[in-house]
Parts: C-alpha cells; structure tokens; sequence
C-alpha cells in the first residue's frame, strides 16, 4: 500500500516538475492549456 502512494506521488511531482519547465520554456498559453489537460487525463486514468 505504501509503495502505491509513494508511486503515485512520484508520478504527481514529475507531472508537476514536467509541467514547470514547460511553462517556464513556452509562453504559449494554448500550449500551457493543452498540457493541463494531458496532466488531467493521465491523473484520471
């Protein structure tokens, strides 16, 4: 049960890490949009 957490944890924060560097490298508002949306169907699956 704890390594499920520790996992999912895991995958949370390079979601997060990912998505910080993308925003900081585009500026690109639609391009922010579309990642949000990915991060959101990767975490309902």
């Amino acid at each position: 049960m704890t390594v499920l957490i520790t996992r999912l944890r895991l995958r949370l924060w390079r979601a997060f890490l990912g998505r910080a560097l993308i925003t900081a490298l585009t500026r690109n508002d639609r391009a922010r949009q579309n990642l949000d949306n990915a991060i959101r169907e990767t975490l309902q699956r």
